[in-house]
């Protein structure tokens, strides 16, 4: 499992490192096209289902009224197509990955691990002396 995975599966924003529960919030929904494309780089799904994904990652539900309208930008950007299909009686929407969709979520990963690899690498004085010293 790479970095970015660990980072983004399991609680990505823990309570215990003192992050607020709106803090988690705000960073999640900043972050939900990147979720919504690593949730389907994983197969198709429907709209609900990907809500239940990330509540049970994350510990928050962005909600239908953030989901869905992610899901219609991703589309119109060519990232994911969807389909309506027919499953236990009802229809609903599935969405997957284009082709593109999965090259843009592989450039992201790459981009955020590489980020994160050198975040970590620098020391906090280092940090501190670039920040206000450069």
């Amino acid at each position: 499992m790479s970095i970015m995975q660990r980072e983004m599966y399991g609680t990505i924003f823990p309570l215990e490192r003192g992050i607020s529960k709106e803090e988690e919030r705000r960073l999640v929904n900043e972050l939900l096209d990147f979720i919504i494309l690593s949730e389907l780089y994983r197969g198709r799904m429907h709209g609900y289902a990907l809500m239940k994904n990330i509540k049970r990652k994350f510990g928050y539900n962005p909600g239908t009224s953030r989901v869905y309208p992610t899901l219609w930008q991703l589309e119109r950007k060519g990232y994911i197509t969807s389909e309506r299909i027919e499953a236990n009686g009802r229809l609903r929407r599935v969405y997957e990955l284009t082709k593109r969709g999965r090259l843009i979520f592989s450039f992201i990963s790459r981009e955020l691990e590489s980020m994160l690899r050198k975040m970590r690498s620098i020391s906090p004085a280092e940090k501190w002396y670039r920040r206000f010293c450069l």
